[in-house]
């Protein structure tokens, strides 16, 4: 999910990019995932908002 956009499914190795402050998200299924994430603004915890799923 990115921005207002609804959640969608992308194949395997799919490289995704969000620019600053686009709001993300992702769900898994009972399908394994393995996902790799680089940050690159500073601080991760004092930048990011973790949100529970509803």
């Amino acid at each position: 999910m990115r921005g207002n956009e609804p959640f969608t499914s992308k194949p395997t190795g799919t490289v995704i990019y969000h620019p600053s402050w686009m709001p993300h998200a992702m769900r898994t299924s009972s399908t394994p995932l393995m996902a790799l994430y680089m940050w690159r603004g500073g601080d991760l915890t004092a930048k990011a908002t973790i949100i529970a799923p509803s």
